[in-house]
């Protein structure tokens, strides 16, 4: 699931910002951790399919199958993987990871 969360900060500074949970962020004013007042699931629309290729060191060149919206989403997952777009059907049975919202 993606996460848009919405904080305040005792210091008066508010902001919105999306993850891939929920979590605490830190306030850009005062560096204070704040948790989110409110949080909102975000679904995305998942219609591609993305051959991701991690850099393992025990498994080099391990790729899997990673179904998401875009790769800017993969990449905030997966920050040093090498991602292609394929042509696959997105019920694909080999798709290891599931970034849609949907699992």
């Amino acid at each position: 699931m993606w996460y848009r969360n919405v904080y305040h900060c005792p210091c008066g500074n508010s902001w919105a910002d999306e993850w891939f949970s929920m979590c605490d962020d830190e306030c850009s004013e005062c560096r204070r951790d704040v948790s989110p007042t409110e949080e909102e699931c975000v679904l995305l629309r998942a219609d591609r399919v993305y051959e991701v290729t991690l850099p393992d060191p025990a498994t080099p060149g391990t790729t899997k199958l990673v179904l998401a919206d875009d790769d800017d989403i993969i990449r905030r997952y997966f920050p040093d993987a090498r991602i292609r777009q394929t042509d696959l059907p997105i019920d694909h049975p080999d798709i290891a990871v599931d970034l849609s919202g949907k699992s």
